[in-house]
């Protein structure tokens, strides 16, 4: 057991060395970029964050209104959203908005003509909530219903179980706060601020990029960005014109990051095609890759303990 544990934090470690570095930004000199088919105006590159305000999920079970799992689950999604992506909304000033969503999904329809206090609102329910005597598990389902309209764009569904020493209250609230953490990814990227490409710099084999997106949109060191350009097609039959969104790869946020810009180093050669001046790029959340066998390795302890302590 504390081997697994010494092995888990030489891990850490390893991955927490491998950071991108650009040790000197002058070393690189500026190459020039062409232009993307569809250039972003002044008003897209200059965008505020999208308004959002996260409503309590309704409560479907006696366990979940006894431990008041729709305040703790939207409490749990707006600290998700706090990393600057979105700006949060105070749902206390929403009231009249929140009894429209909640008409809204109970007539499956509806419309918002009060005042415009987000972009977006965050509903959903708890569906699922047990406790035994070691273990405590919580299920339901997020909502990201578009303002005006009260349409329902997406849904994401969370679970998650936690073992515990205890079968008290406490233990389903960890539980309800974990299965939010484990739908952050979905709701990351739906709410991913669309950022573009700026400058372009080489030295020898390396290219690196800027972007107007930084610390106060959420990037941080090591964050990989995807980096997509709208290109436009001829149909050779009907010659109709269309446009179509393509990935053309990823790039990694360096060191060299403010709240408003950071620099990406890319490697060209992975590109589908050569990025242009205005393609746009958005921040790509993923799992951490010891993030499942942290809580493995966590629960086995914990489980290792009450089996000497029962010895």
């Amino acid at each position: 057991m504390r081997l697994l544990l010494l092995l888990f934090l030489l891990l850490c470690f390893i991955v927490a060395g491998c950071a991108p570095t650009i040790a000197n930004l002058g070393e690189y000199h500026a190459v020039q970029l062409s232009q993307a088919d569809f250039m972003p105006t002044a008003e897209q590159v200059k965008s505020g964050k999208v308004k959002v305000v996260v409503f309590p999920l309704t409560e479907n079970t006696d366990l979940a209104k006894r431990t008041n799992l729709g305040t703790v689950t939207a409490g749990a999604v707006e600290s998700q959203l706090a990393d600057g992506a979105v700006e949060l909304v105070d749902r206390n000033n929403a009231y009249k908005l929140r009894q429209e969503v909640q008409l809204a999904e109970i007539n499956d329809h509806g419309t918002y003509n009060g005042p415009e206090v987000a972009d977006f609102a965050i509903s959903g329910s708890v569906d699922k909530a047990t406790l035994g005597n070691d273990r405590a598990a919580v299920s339901g389902k997020i909502k990201i219903i578009r303002l005006p309209s009260l349409k329902i764009v997406k849904t994401i569904t969370f679970s998650d179980s936690v073992l515990g020493t205890s079968g008290n209250s406490s233990l389903v609230v960890t539980a309800a706060t974990d299965a939010i953490h484990s739908a952050r990814i979905e709701l990351k990227n739906y709410f991913a601020k669309k950022g573009y490409v700026l400058e372009k710099r080489s030295k020898n084999d390396e290219t690196i990029y800027k972007i107007n997106l930084g610390t106060e949109d959420g990037l941080k060191t090591g964050d990989t960005c995807q980096i997509y350009t709208i290109s436009r097609t001829v149909n050779a039959i009907t010659q109709e014109e269309t446009t179509e969104e393509l990935l053309l790869g990823e790039g990694t946020v360096s060191n060299q990051i403010g709240p408003n810009y950071s620099w990406l180093i890319v490697e060209d050669a992975d590109m589908q095609s050569p990025v242009r001046l205005g393609d746009y790029i958005k921040l790509k959340h993923s799992k951490e890759m010891l993030e499942g066998y942290s809580k493995g390795i966590l629960e086995g302890l914990s489980l290792g303990s009450k089996l000497l302590l029962s010895q």
